[in-house]
């Protein structure tokens, strides 16, 4: 069963750094930390409340327009230059957040 969708755009030239074996082992972040060696990275995220739109409702199996979380996220470097941007869209009766903070 799916459960979400995802939508990313990493910004060049970080995107051509990216290994595919990079993303089954690592989570983006320790992938721009560890791979790519930037440090000091900043991350502004949402959630919010929204409506299925028609490929979201078939990828998830809800009906158009059904009720859904949708989660933002841009990432940043230390001087505020976007890494990357964008969001998932998930079911709304199978969304966990859980977030690691630090500083």
């Amino acid at each position: 069963r799916t459960i979400g969708v995802d939508y990313r755009w990493i910004r060049p030239p970080f995107d051509r750094a990216l290994l595919d074996e990079h993303l089954t082992h690592d989570t983006l972040w320790e992938v721009f930390e560890g791979q790519l060696g930037l440090t000091g990275l900043q991350a502004d995220t949402t959630i919010r409340a929204d409506g299925a739109t028609p490929e979201e409702a078939e990828l998830i199996g809800v009906p158009v327009g059904a009720a859904v979380l949708r989660w933002g996220a841009q990432l940043f470097t230390r001087e505020r230059e976007c890494v990357m941007s964008g969001y998932s869209t998930y079911h709304q009766d199978w969304f966990i957040v859980a977030n690691t903070l630090r500083r």
